[in-house]
């Protein structure tokens, strides 16, 4: 029981934000919390992803390549869809530790004016699971996140690579 799972829509969140937000949004670079080798496990953010150093490094996208070596720390806050060609927030901000552009005063403002904007009702689809649902999501401009849950839980996860 348990366990609905949540899915933003940050593409339609970026449309519904006033133009001079957008303007700002689209000329800032995102600070990404980035992971580094040796470091302590037990204090860093991967543990929450990654069980051991080891798994984080051989975990591989889909074209094959191990995430951990595809890390930068800076990324635009505004992305275009590579199928639709839409304008949509790239703003994972779990991880997210500022922007570059702005003062450290506008980087504030703007990452909690984004956090609430993009997690109203208005742009989160939750997923109440039931026996034998699939649920299938565009990563591009979404994010998500689950509840905790009692019993067993069986996941498959699959991805489609799009080949440009």
């Amino acid at each position: 029981t348990g366990g609905d799972t949540y899915y933003t829509d940050s593409q339609t969140a970026f449309a519904d934000l006033d133009t001079e937000t957008q303007a700002v949004c689209e000329r800032v670079r995102s600070k990404i919390l980035t992971y580094k080798l040796g470091t302590n496990i037990d204090s860093t953010y991967y543990k929450n992803i990654f069980h051991d150093e080891d798994t984080m490094l051989n975990f591989r996208d889909p074209d094959g390549k191990p995430v951990f070596f595809k890390q930068t720390p800076r990324k635009d806050l505004v992305i275009q869809h590579p199928v639709n060609g839409k304008k949509g927030l790239y703003f994972p901000w779990s991880v997210i530790r500022g922007f570059a552009g702005i003062t450290p005063d506008e980087q504030h403002e703007l990452y909690y004016k984004l956090k609430a904007h993009t997690l109203n009702d208005k742009y989160v689809y939750r997923h109440k699971w039931d026996n034998y649902d699939i649920a299938l999501s565009d990563q591009v401009h979404s994010l998500h996140r689950r509840d905790a849950y009692t019993g067993e839980r069986e996941l498959w996860r699959a991805g489609i690579w799009l080949q440009q």
